[in-house]
């Protein structure tokens, strides 16, 4: 009787790679570009709260309702834009932060777009009637320009571009560990596995030999028979 082998264990599979980590220009990056959103809503939030004070003066010096209405409209449109940019730089900062090359690049576009706006606004003379909020837009855009020009700065140095190449990179797949087949079980101890047939000898499944049937002698001529004997074949 042969053992029946166990089968081998399967293969583990391979750890997950390990995402490389961020150096420290990236990560100063990303809090710098969150600072910036958080100016922008400081700028958007100040806004928003001036339009009813802004509204009624330039309802007066115009002397016309209108005015005052297209005034706070523009408050309106000033404040939503920037709370929407406020949440693109910041969406963009957490992005960059964890090694996205797409957001690493649209950081340098929104960054450089934002950049324009605010040295426009540093030179403009926007809401001037309102001194607490032209010098809150005034502060909150030099602010701006400054983290911003800083935070893409960081983003382009050569710690940074190493990092962002790393994660471009497609990790290889491990091959399984090839594992030593299973040992033989011990000759004579091992029993077949429930779902194993097992033959069975041939004495086992074939009949026993009958024995012949026990025949009589016939009784010699001129002897009279037994009774409750058979009479003899003729």
């Amino acid at each position: 009787m042969t053992a029946a082998a166990w089968p081998a264990a399967p293969p583990l599979p391979p750890p997950p790679p390990r995402r490389p980590r961020a150096p420290g220009t990236v990560f100063a990056a990303g809090y710098l570009l969150a600072g910036a959103a958080s100016l922008a809503l400081v700028a958007a939030t100040g806004a928003f709260f001036a339009i009813p004070e802004y509204r009624d003066q330039r309802t007066e010096q115009a002397a016309d309702p209108q005015a005052g209405s297209d005034a706070a409209t523009g408050l309106v449109a000033f404040g939503t834009l920037a709370a929407v940019v406020a949440a693109v730089v910041l969406l963009l900062a957490v992005l960059a932060g964890r090694g996205r090359q797409t957001a690493r690049v649209l950081a340098w576009v929104v960054g450089g777009l934002s950049a324009v706006a605010e040295v426009l606004v540093l030179r403009a003379d926007a809401y001037g009637s309102l001194s607490w909020l032209s010098d809150l837009i005034r502060l909150t855009a030099a602010g701006m320009l400054a983290l911003t020009a800083v935070s893409l700065t960081l983003l382009a140095l050569p710690a940074s571009h190493r990092y962002y190449r790393l994660t471009r990179r497609r990790p290889r797949p491990v091959p399984p560990p090839l594992l030593p087949p299973a040992p033989p079980p011990p000759f004579g101890h091992a029993r077949p596995l429930p779902s194993t047939p097992v033959p069975r000898p041939g004495y086992l499944t074939q009949p026993p030999p009958q024995p012949p049937p026990h025949r009589f002698p016939p009784p010699p001529l001129g002897t009279p028979p037994t009774p409750g004997m058979p009479p003899p074949p003729g």
